[in-house]
């Protein structure tokens, strides 16, 4: 069933026309009269990192990335500001103003999109109020992230930020993503990954029987590749086998966690495929990859999830000329769920400042509505999103299902991302791969001792 047809043009009109969230019960700013929430016109000010190159802004710049969620966003704002009579104000996130606010104890804004470890030391000074303490939030319902990342989330008994699902429409890139090209299935006569998932074939045997066949259709002129070999490739290989980066102990504390069999040995299988010619290793940018998974010369591409919201060509949807799938992770000898996402994101949390959280008792209730689902009805953003990103309905399960099982990364406590990835991707060039592991053990420890695991 082809779920992708319907254009921009109509996707940006219903975005335009949805309405704002339902309004929920505030006894502060209810008007007793109508049942609505009225703001009295009150200012929300919020302040944007200017995270992920300009694709997740609060406030999205239409020079650099037109695109549907931006109309997405500048309609939901303008909604609030009409419907519950209050000014909604995005302001550029800067860290030396920061400083100067705290240092003459001004208010700077009432929620910052922050990277993860400038929440840590925010919070640590005192400048944030913890979720859990701000009355209207349900950090049960979804809208904040799964109760696994709300758990990660919270220190010390407080949830220092919360990382919403829907801005708009859905977080645009919230986990590790498998995407193939169904075309190449059928140049190598191998079925897809949907089809091996059905009957319990999708694992790294499968892996291997793909890597051959587009081996023995390859060309000098035009060769053809099971995958790509870059950290993605990696950590979907090692995902798929039960491995991890960072182990939490018994006491709660984290731990460089790589050094397991698990994580050894898909890093071992990834340079196992390398070395028979299987991925391909591009040089520059991920373009590259992508322009050969188009064009059919891939038969598979693990990547961060970009949803079809830019009309810029940024993402696969808009450069396919035929249709992909999205595909759950192949399993691999030590797996125990197929299924799970990870996030890994190091920017895009959202935090809460003491003044207006403490003392207007108004933030809870303008949260609840700035990241709600936009339309009338809780789900009435999932059509348009699926229709946008999915050609058939087993790859919308795939992804649907991998939303709602995705457990946090807590490689980011360890603001240690590039390095780490650095390294696996180095490990499974070379096969080199305990020596590399090992390399980083005392470093990344010492960067959790350093934050997350201080005062554990």
């Amino acid at each position: 069933m082809k779920l992708k047809k319907l254009a921009l043009l109509g996707i940006a009109l219903l975005m335009l026309t949805s309405c704002a969230a339902q309004p929920v019960e505030l006894i502060d700013f209810l008007d007793k009269n109508t049942g609505e929430i009225d703001y009295e016109g009150m200012t929300f000010t919020i302040a944007d990192s200017g995270s992920a190159g300009g694709t997740c802004l609060l406030m999205p710049n239409e020079d650099i990335v037109p695109s549907v969620r931006s109309e997405m966003l500048f309609s939901r704002y303008d909604e609030i500001e009409e419907t519950y009579n209050c000014e909604v104000e995005i302001i550029m996130y800067l860290g030396e103003i920061l400083t100067i606010k705290k240092a003459t104890g001004e208010a700077y804004a009432d929620l910052m999109n922050l990277r993860l470890n400038t929440v840590y030391e925010q919070f640590d000074s005192g400048y944030l109020f913890p979720f859990n303490e701000i009355p209207k939030i349900d950090l049960s319902s979804g809208n904040y992230g799964s109760q696994q990342l709300i758990e990660a989330l919270t220190w010390n008994g407080d949830t220092v930020a919360i990382f919403p699902q829907y801005w708009g429409i859905m977080t645009p890139n919230f986990c590790d993503a498998v995407y193939f090209n169904p075309e190449v299935f059928t140049m190598i006569n191998i079925p897809t990954p949907h089809e091996l998932y059905e009957t319990d074939s999708w694992d790294w045997k499968a892996l291997e029987q793909i890597g051959k066949a587009c081996s023995s259709i390859s060309t000098e002129d035009r060769p053809v590749y099971l995958s790509t070999l870059n950290n993605y490739f990696v950590r979907m290989m090692i995902l798929s086998n039960g491995g991890e980066y960072i182990s939490e102990t018994a006491d709660g504390r984290y731990e460089y966690g790589m050094l397991t069999d698990e994580t050894i040995t898909a890093i071992e299988k990834s340079h196992n495929f390398y070395t028979q010619g299987y991925l391909f290793k591009y040089p520059g940018s991920v373009a590259e990859a992508l322009d050969l998974f188009v064009k059919n010369q891939i038969a598979l591409i693990a990547e961060y999830s970009v949803q079809g919201i830019s009309t810029d060509g940024g993402v696969i949807g808009s450069k396919m000329q035929g249709a992909y799938g999205w595909a759950f992770n192949p399993k691999g000898p030590n797996s125990l769920d197929q299924t799970t996402g990870l996030i890994s994101n190091e920017n895009q949390y959202i935090v809460a400042t003491i003044d207006k959280a403490a003392e207007e008792n108004a933030l809870g209730s303008f949260i609840d509505i700035l990241f709600h689902p936009l339309g009338e009805e809780p789900n009435d953003w999932v059509d348009t999103f699926l229709t946008m990103n999915f050609y058939d309905e087993e790859s919308k399960e795939v992804f649907m299902t991998k939303f709602e099982n995705t457990i946090f990364d807590h490689v980011v406590f360890a603001y240690q991302n590039d390095t780490i990835y650095e390294m696996l991707l180095k490990a499974a060039e070379t096969g080199s791969v305990r020596e590399n592991v090992e390399k980083l053990q005392s470093q990344v420890n010492a960067k959790l001792d350093e934050g997350i695991n201080k005062g554990k």
